[in-house]
């Protein structure tokens, strides 16, 4: 009699522990926001309109987080204002996008159409307004012309660009 009481009260013990846990143990959402939700390794996406190809992200290593996406040793190909054969190639080691912000770190290039090419080491840019700025060095290859300077502030959407501590130099040799 004594052992059926003692093994009816273990049982009824541990069933009440068990709801205990199940009911106050929720989710650290605080850990959840830190941990990858998705990952893919050596991925391509494809944004496609109903017409054609919008954009092409390619990444050796992807990751979606709950409020940013990460992307490693990535190469983003987009139309500009959805002409035909004109694209903009943006590429760097790791690539941030938090919202509208892509933050690119680690030899960024920006490469609009074969009409100039963008080197620098971080860049901040701006999907919606176009707009591209840093603190760093840059250097911009426009045809026959070459600019290096620091702090620069760019708007592709127009093609207005602001730095401080510009270099500017002319190749006439090739006239």
């Amino acid at each position: 009699m004594g052992i059926r009481v003692f093994l009816y009260s273990i049982v009824m013990l541990s069933g009440f522990a068990l709801l205990y846990t199940i009911a106050f143990d929720k989710p650290n959402i605080a850990n959840m926001k830190k941990m990858a939700q998705v990952s893919f390794e050596n991925s391509t996406l494809y944004q496609i309109d109903n017409i054609n190809v919008k954009q092409i992200v390619q990444a050796k290593e992807a990751k979606h987080f709950y409020n940013r996406d990460e992307m490693k040793e990535a190469t983003i190909i987009s139309r500009i204002n959805n002409q035909k054969n004109s694209t903009r190639i943006v590429s760097g080691k790791k690539i941030i996008k938090l919202g509208n912000i892509l933050t690119l770190q680690g030899d960024v290039m920006i490469n609009s159409d074969n009409k100039y090419i963008l080197n620098t080491p971080y860049l901040r840019y701006n999907t919606q307004t176009q707009i591209a700025n840093n603190d760093d060095p840059f250097s911009i290859d426009y045809k026959k012309y070459n600019l290096k300077g620091t702090r620069l502030h760019f708007d592709l959407k127009n093609n207005i660009m602001g730095a401080n501590n510009i270099d500017f130099k002319f190749n006439f040799e090739e006239r």
